[in-house]
């Protein structure tokens, strides 16, 4: 199925959709993964 790249609402995504799914568009070639954990204090995680 390939990879689904999401963002959130970031001025970093400004002019892209946001708080959704990236069409086929916008998204930049995967490479298959099992999945990151990203934790800490103030960290902002603004696309996954």
């Amino acid at each position: 199925m390939g990879n689904w790249n999401y963002v959130r609402a970031h001025s970093t995504f400004a002019g892209l959709p946001d708080d959704m799914a990236l069409s086929v568009l916008h998204q930049v070639e995967g490479q298959p993964l099992n999945g990151l954990l990203i934790d800490g204090q103030d960290v902002e995680v603004i696309a996954a």
